[in-house]
C-alpha cells in the first residue's frame, strides 16, 4: 500500500512500476529507476523499500522517498549458505527488524537488525 491506500505493483523483476488507486483504477506507470530486479516491495516511513537481485550473487534491499523515487539508502547483500541470494524472495521490515526469506520452498528466515540512519 502507498500510504494513501493506493497499491503499487511490478511486472516481472520490477522492470515497470505500476501504481493503482484503492479502487483498482491505474494512475501510473514508471520505469524501476534501479539495476535492483525487486522480487518484494514494502512501504514504511513514506517511503517505498524494494529489495531483490542485482546480479547472481549480489542483491540489495533499497529505500526510496515515495512518489519521488529518489534513493536514499542501498544495503547490500550476498548469498546463503546454500548459495541462494539473502534477497532473493519475500522480506519483511518492521523497525530496524529485516526479515528475509530467500528460497523456494522449503525455507528459512533470516533475521538482520540494520542500523538506522
Amino acid at each position: 500500500m502507498t500510504g494513501d491506500g493506493g497499491l503499487i505493483a511490478g511486472n516481472w523483476s520490477s522492470r515497470k512500476l505500476y501504481v493503482f488507486d484503492s479502487a483498482g483504477k491505474q494512475l501510473r506507470v514508471f520505469a524501476n529507476p534501479s539495476s535492483d530486479q525487486f522480487q518484494d516491495i514494502k512501504f514504511a516511513d513514506r517511503q517505498l523499500i524494494g529489495s531483490g537481485n542485482i546480479t547472481k550473487t549480489t542483491g540489495a534491499v533499497e529505500w526510496y522517498t515515495w512518489p519521488e523515487m529518489k534513493l536514499v539508502r542501498s544495503l547490500r547483500s550476498g548469498t546463503t549458505d546454500r548459495g541462494r541470494l539473502y534477497t532473493a524472495e519475500g522480506m519483511a521490515i518492521q523497525g530496524n527488524d529485516l526479515y528475509l526469506v530467500p528460497e523456494d520452498g522449503p525455507s528459512r528466515m533470516f533475521h538482520f537488525v540494520i542500523a538506522r540512519r
